[in-house]
C-alpha cells in the first residue's frame, strides 16, 4: 500500500480547526513541525504549546485522491483560512526497518557500547582494543525516549561509566524518570546488582522491560510505577527536566544513602542556578560536564 503527504504552512491558532478537518477527511496521521528554529525546551505544566510558524503533515492512503482531499479541505474551510498544500508521495516500504539507516553504534566509553539490534561487535565503529572492554547495550529506537544518541543520555550514562569503572562492591542505583530504561540497563551492565527503574508513562515502564529482558537483565532491574520508593539507593540519576528536577529534590535526596551519589541533566546552562538552588539544603551540587548546552550536575565530594 501507498501514500502520501499534505504538507502546508499555517500560523498557531490555525492549527485546531485545520486537525479537525483533515481528522473528518480521513488523515491516518497528522504533524506537527517548526518551520524555523524556535525551540520550545520545557512548557509549562498541563499545556501543549505549538509554534506560530508551523509545517502542518497530514498522511492519507493513496486510495483517496490528493485532488479530491484538496477541494474538500477549500471547500469546508472557513473563509480567512487560505491556505497552499504541497503533495509527497511515499512508496510502499518497510518502514520498521527504515530507521536502521539511521541508528548507528555509539562507543559512550570504554566501558560500554550501545549497538542496535542488527549490528555485530566486528561492524561498529569502535575500536576493537575498546570492543574487548565493553559492555554492549542493545538497544533500538522505541515510543519511549532513551536511545543513547541525546547529550543528557551520553552524560549520564558516562558518568555511570566513571563512578562504577572497577568497582567491586554490591550497589543500589535509582533511575528516575527512566524512559527507555537506558540508564537503568547501563547501570545492570556495569555491574550495579540491584536498579530501579522508575517513571510515570505506562509507555517507559513496557519498553524498560521489554530492554531490560532484551540485555538479560530482567534479574537485576525492577520497573516501577513513578510512586513506587520505598529505599535508599547508593546512586540516583534522573535525566528528566529542570522544573520536576527541583520539584524532586526532597524526594530524591530522601532515598539516596547519606554519602550516595546523585547525577541530574535534563537542564540547559541557564537553568543551573535554580536546580543548584533548590537542592542546596540537602547537598551541594557542581557542573561535571556540558555537552551541546546540556548540562549534568553531580554531587559535590567532600
Amino acid at each position: 500500500m501507498a501514500w502520501y503527504q499534505l504538507h502546508c504552512n499555517c500560523h498557531a491558532e490555525q492549527i485546531p480547526e485545520l486537525e479537525a478537518l483533515h481528522q473528518q477527511l480521513g488523515a491516518l496521521a497528522i504533524t506537527l513541525r517548526d518551520q524555523v528554529d524556535d525551540a520550545i525546551f520545557e512548557p509549562e505544566v498541563g499545556t501543549t504549546p505549538v509554534w506560530e510558524h508551523t509545517k502542518l503533515t497530514a498522511l492519507y492512503p493513496a486510495n483517496q485522491a490528493p485532488e479530491d482531499i484538496m477541494d474538500q479541505l477549500i471547500a469546508t474551510a472557513p473563509d480567512n483560512l487560505v491556505l497552499e498544500y504541497q503533495i509527497e508521495w511515499l512508496d510502499d516500504k518497510p518502514w520498521e526497518r527504515e530507521w536502521l539507516k539511521h541508528f548507528k553504534p555509539i562507543q559512550i566509553a570504554p566501558e560500554l557500547l550501545i549497538l542496535p539490534s542488527h549490528e555485530s561487535t566486528t561492524k561498529n565503529q569502535a575500536t576493537e582494543s575498546n570492543q574487548t572492554q565493553a559492555a554492549v547495550m542493545r538497544l533500538d529506537p522505541g515510543l519511549a525516549f532513551g536511545t543513547g544518541t541525546h547529550a543528557t543520555t551520553q552524560l549520564c550514562l558516562k558518568w555511570l561509566c566513571r563512578i562504577m569503572n572497577g568497582n567491586t562492591e554490591p550497589l543500589t542505583v535509582l533511575d528516575y524518570g527512566c524512559g527507555s530504561g537506558i540508564l537503568a540497563i547501563g547501570a545492570a551492565l556495569l555491574g550495579a546488582t540491584q536498579i530501579s527503574a522508575i517513571d510515570i508513562d505506562p509507555q517507559a515502564l513496557l519498553a524498560t522491560q521489554a530492554n531490560a529482558e532484551k540485555n538479560q537483565v530482567t534479574n537485576q532491574i525492577t520497573v516501577n510505577n513513578g510512586d513506587v520508593l520505598d529505599s535508599q539507593y547508593d546512586i540516583i540519576v534522573a535525566n528528566i527536566l529542570a522544573a520536576p528536577l527541583c520539584h524532586l529534590a526532597p524526594k530524591l535526596m530522601q532515598h539516596l544513602v547519606p554519602d550516595g551519589q546523585i547525577a541530574l541533566s535534563g537542564l540547559l546552562e541557564s537553568q543551573i542556578d535554580d536546580v543548584i538552588e533548590a537542592y542546596s539544603p540537602y547537598c551541594r551540587l557542581e557542573v561535571a560536564e556540558i555537552q551541546d548546552e546540556w548540562v549534568l550536575l553531580t554531587r559535590q565530594k567532600r
